[in-house]
């Protein structure tokens, strides 16, 4: 994967519009947070092909299910990862393609969009 710059929080909430880890409007997902340094068991994984996008059962229910009803769909989902304060990346576009239970959350699987 070609490196990506960094962005700042100013560019991420231009395209993601809220604080929450996942953006929906209209009952469908926009974009993601994803935070590979996210304490204990639910970080996020982030690899050249494939997005693990992990939730607890604190987060919002409504935004859990919109991603849910995405996966299988084909539409596209864009990513941004937190580096550290106000440091982003942009990973660009993603489609979920699976979901399981694991432990006390949820695991979605990403993968990028075929040509």
């Amino acid at each position: 994967m070609a490196e990506q710059t960094e962005i700042t929080w100013q560019e991420v909430v231009a395209t993601h519009g809220s604080q929450a880890g996942i953006s929906t409007k209209g009952g469908v997902v926009r974009s993601l947070l994803a935070n590979q340094a996210k304490e204990g068991s639910y970080a996020d994984e982030i690899r050249e092909d494939t997005v693990f996008y992990r939730v607890t059962e604190r987060t919002n229910s409504t935004s859990v299910e919109c991603l849910r009803a995405m996966v299988g769909t084909g539409r596209h989902i864009h990513v941004f990862e937190k580096l550290g304060k106000n440091r982003w990346r942009d990973h660009g576009e993603w489609i979920a393609v699976d979901v399981a239970i694991e432990g006390e959350g949820t695991l979605f699987l990403l993968k990028r969009p075929t040509p």
